[in-house]
């Protein structure tokens, strides 16, 4: 757990609950459980705030529409785990086009001149053998992609979230797959 008085311009992650007792500001905060902002003035102003669970406090956002982003519903080390794993898997086609395009020209210039200077020639064996590791690669990060989604979709877990006094226009609230922008 961690708890504070007052957090601003903070990165924290805690494996169960954040406890923040005045104002959460510009922060981002990833919690295994809660994150609870309950103190006099209780409000979550800008920022990323995520939770397994629930966030709570009395005030989400401020009248000058500051983007606050607060997701509940997912493990926030998972999600970001499968945010990565996709960031790797576009990554890996682009290497793969990159590397095919190449191979194509390379194969229509060996035809075309029956050989290719030894530099090219070096290129094009190189690249050959790196076409299969990328396809592997590739089909290794599907199958945890869709292993993570998998996991992620039976999760139990039930999002919450609440404000007991105000919602301003400017706070985004996915929870699960459903998603909300205040307006």
């Amino acid at each position: 757990n961690v708890a504070a008085r007052f957090v601003e311009h903070a990165n924290i992650e805690s494996g169960k609950d954040v406890i923040v007792g005045e104002v959460i500001m510009s922060s981002r905060i990833d919690a295994g459980k809660r994150v609870i902002c309950q103190g006099k003035r209780g409000n979550v102003v800008g920022g990323q705030i995520r939770a397994s669970e629930e966030v709570n406090a009395k005030v989400l956002g401020s009248p000058s529409m500051i983007q606050t982003d607060i997701e509940v519903g997912f493990d926030p080390k998972i999600r970001q785990k499968l945010s990565d794993l996709e960031e790797r898997r576009r990554d890996a086609h682009e290497k793969r086009s990159k590397v095919a395009l190449n191979l194509n020209t390379l194969e229509a210039q060996l035809q075309d001149t029956k050989n290719l200077p030894p530099d090219r020639m070096e290129l094009f064996q190189t690249m050959r053998a790196e076409k299969p590791a990328l396809e592997a690669e590739l089909k290794q990060l599907e199958s945890d992609i869709q292993e993570l989604k998998q996991y992620l979709g039976m999760l139990e877990t039930r999002g919450k979230i609440s404000a007991s006094k105000v919602v301003y226009p400017g706070v985004k609230i996915p929870i699960k797959n459903a998603s909300l922008e205040i307006r």
